[in-house]
């Protein structure tokens, strides 16, 4: 059964992720995307997002607000930079965010603002985050981030341009020097469950969860 509902959206992308396997191989790569995604999520679950899909190289994670949204892109932003200033191997993720009406079935979303979040997310740099202005101008006073001009941006599958701002970001403070030695990657990951067994139950309690998470206030 669908369910309509206003959300924001977000989606990231691993850049160059192909590259880096033949770089590295595959046992190397496949331990960096893991530690790439503990990484997200850990920004994910700070900020009350969820989880709707692992797309291979990134993640599409929906909110109930758009502070909420844009905080979580910064602080991947900033969790990524961290963990690159005593890396070997660099990892850059692309975001893009939208905010609108969405259809909900069987725990996907659809709709405009998540064709919107996809394509500024393509349309990003590596480090970048591009999100539309309604994003920027539903959160307010909430939102501490500061924003680029806004600029009309021709996206694949719209008729219309949409206005869309750079979200800017600076190196969070206070979190370790660039000569600082990196944790073994397997040392940063982080689970993506908290129990074993009971999927039934699991299941149960992570649809609750989005709901609850989802309403809104």
């Amino acid at each position: 059964m669908s369910e309509l509902r206003v959300a924001t959206v977000l989606f990231t992308d691993l850049v160059g992720s192909t590259e880096l396997s033949t770089q590295v191989g595959p046992v190397e790569a496949d331990a960096l995307r893991q530690t790439h995604f503990a990484l997200l999520r850990g920004a994910v679950v700070s900020n009350g997002g969820i989880e709707v899909k692992n797309l291979g190289d990134g993640l599409m994670v929906a909110f109930s607000t758009s502070s909420g949204a844009l905080a979580c892109a910064v602080a991947m932003q900033q969790a990524l930079e961290r963990h690159n200033r005593g890396a070997s191997h660099v990892l850059s993720v692309r975001i893009g965010l939208s905010h609108g009406e969405v259809t909900e079935e069987e725990g996907d979303f659809f709709g405009d603002a998540v064709v919107e979040a996809a394509r500024l997310c393509t349309e990003s740099a590596g480090g970048q985050i591009l999100a539309t202005q309604l994003v920027q101008l539903t959160s307010g006073r909430r939102a501490s981030q500061d924003f680029g001009p806004a600029r009309d941006v021709t996206l694949k599958g719209f008729d219309e341009p949409v206005l869309v701002v750079e979200v800017l970001w600076a190196p969070a403070e206070g979190q370790g020097r660039a000569d600082t030695a990196p944790l073994p990657a397997r040392c940063e990951l982080a689970p993506e469950v908290g129990f074993i067994g009971r999927s039934t139950e699991r299941s149960v309690l992570t649809d609750a969860f989005k709901e609850v998470r989802l309403i809104p206030r």
